[in-house]
């Protein structure tokens, strides 16, 4: 797969954090990068990726999968358990 560069809104600060990452990598996967590299703290309610103005992304689904291209914002949502059962990555 070919590398896609997107950007990471941060859920409490609107900061972004720009990577490329390769096209293959699940929105599951990328939850726990950000965790490991401290771009978010571990949350036991877990996190939702969505593309900015446009739709959640899947746990399982690909950046490829999910139609992410070059440039896409990212936004982290913190879970809640306000009724979507949809990417609930606990950590």
């Amino acid at each position: 797969m070919k590398d896609i560069m997107v950007y990471f809104q941060h859920p409490s600060d609107g900061g972004q954090l720009s990577v490329e990452l390769d096209g293959s990598i699940t929105a599951e996967e990328i939850i726990e990068e950000l965790i490991q590299n401290e771009f978010v703290p571990p949350s036991k309610m877990g996190y939702d990726l969505g593309i900015k103005s446009g739709p959640l992304i899947q746990e399982k689904q690909t950046l490829t999968e999910a139609g992410v291209g070059n440039n896409t914002v990212i936004r982290v949502i913190p879970a809640t358990d306000a009724g979507s059962k949809r990417n609930r990555y606990e950590h």
